[in-house]
């Protein structure tokens, strides 16, 4: 692994300190690349890890794309398939969390991948406590993941 230079920690501690992915400047999020990425896919609300760990990768020299810089009037899920089939994807990277699993976003891109055979790796995001210290059961969780897998049986 290679060393975290000053510049890459500031990035990872101004994300860290943020209130919100709104309250983000442009300058401290993670570039994105088009030649050779990993596609990510996770919930906007897990987007202190996720994007502390971009800066990870890109340090190690792994290209991503993510959606940052869309281009407006664009349906997401028309993007995201077009950037998980492109040539230049070698994989998706799937963050899973409690956010993610009740993401409709995110499970369609699960069923995408899956249809079009794409490799892919899945991070899961311990669960977050509250402040009481408690956090969402797995069971609680597991019916949030069939909510959306049985909308998406029906459609």
């Amino acid at each position: 692994m290679k060393y975290l230079d000053s510049y890459i920690l500031d990035k990872i501690d101004k994300i860290e300190k943020s209130q919100s992915l709104a309250s983000l400047e442009t300058e401290n999020l993670p570039p994105v690349s088009r030649e050779e990425y990993y596609f990510i896919s996770y919930s906007h609300a897990d987007y202190k890890k996720v994007y502390a760990d971009i800066y990870r990768l890109q340090n190690e020299g792994v290209n991503v794309w993510y959606d940052r810089g869309l281009p407006p009037g664009r349906d997401w899920e028309e993007i995201a398939q077009e950037f998980i089939c492109k040539y230049a994807c070698k994989g998706v990277i799937f963050y899973l969390s409690e956010n993610s699993l009740v993401s409709p976003a995110v499970a369609k891109e699960i069923e995408f991948v899956k249809s079009k055979g794409k490799d892919y790796l899945s991070i899961n995001i311990p669960l977050s406590f509250d402040e009481e210290n408690k956090a969402k059961s797995a069971t609680s969780m597991l019916k949030d993941l069939e909510k959306w897998v049985k909308t998406d049986e029906k459609s």
